[in-house]
């Protein structure tokens, strides 16, 4: 197992045997059913779960603040692109956090696998959350990995009913009921199964 901070993967296990892609075949929101439709901004649309604990939902529209993936993320949100190349000794600045005196603090602000973002680096539609599993009471609780956007949270309840389906139910980011049924996708990456 690697203990080095700088490993760009995440490392905290996800809950297991659930890595996939799922679709909506259910969703409620605020107890109104809606159906599937590619363009219902308030329904999700499909939800990976890594092996890690991260879960990506792919939203109509739901803006959020991109963050460039890059070492030393120059330039940061607000900052005019000079036309250098900048590096810093320290590695990936998205790893530390500012202190109110202008130095960077390694001590863990957030979790380390939220810090970890590359995942949702330049991709549109879809929120990536690192979630927290209590596997006794059932319950995930998500956070939005996107630094600019981690007030977003969610307590969610599971269920397994079989080895394919997850049923959560609770309250997302802006306080709605959501109860929704997922179906893990047949889809076989050729890559990623290519000696199969």
């Amino acid at each position: 197992m690697r203990t080095n901070d700088f490993y760009k993967l995440p490392n905290t296990p996800g809950l297991a045997d659930v890595s996939g892609i799922y679709g909506v075949s259910q969703f409620k929101r605020n107890g109104i059913e809606h159906s599937y439709n590619p363009l219902d901004t308030a329904r999700w649309q499909d939800v990976i779960f890594e092996k890690w604990s991260s879960m990506g939902v792919r939203y109509v529209n739901k803006p959020q603040q991109m963050a460039m993936f890059s070492a030393g993320s120059y330039p940061r949100v607000g900052e005019p692109y000079d036309g250098k190349l900048h590096f810093d000794w320290r590695g990936d600045l998205r790893r530390y956090h500012l202190e109110a005196n202008g130095t960077f603090s390694k001590e863990p602000k957030w979790p380390r696998d939220v810090k970890i973002d590359w995942e949702f680096a330049g991709m549109q539609g879809r929120t990536f959350y690192y979630y927290e599993a209590d596997t006794v009471n059932h319950l995930l609780q998500l956070m939005n990995k996107n630094r600019y956007h981690r007030e977003e949270k969610m307590v969610l309840e599971f269920a397994r009913p079989n080895s394919n389906t997850i049923i959560l139910k609770g309250m997302d980011d802006r306080k709605d009921s959501l109860y929704i049924v997922l179906n893990k996708s047949d889809h076989q990456d050729p890559l990623l199964n290519k000696n199969k």
